[in-house]
């Protein structure tokens, strides 16, 4: 895995992580009412946004469960396989 930080115009840090399965973008958004967490996947350039309180609670998800997590877009066996090489949600 690796991983790069880089300092955005706006003052804000961006991390990029990758590895041989995925990479992502992740950022702090502090545009809306409260700080966001904003992870992209590079991928896809889909994106998802967690206020500290779904990030508290995706700490406490059990070890032994965290596979259900991917079972989602792209890694879910019984998606639809996208025909122009882009997901829709």
């Amino acid at each position: 895995m690796s991983a790069e930080s880089d300092r955005c115009p706006h003052g804000s840090h961006t991390l990029l992580l990758r590895s041989e399965f995925a990479g992502v973008r992740v950022s702090i958004d502090n545009a809306g009412r409260g700080p966001r967490l904003r992870i992209v996947d590079l991928e896809t350039n889909v994106s998802a946004d967690f206020d500290p309180l779904e990030l508290s609670c995706l700490s406490w998800w059990p070890e032994a469960r965290r596979h259900e997590l991917l079972a989602v877009g792209p890694y879910d066996p019984d998606a639809p396989r996208p025909r122009d090489g882009e997901w829709e949600l």
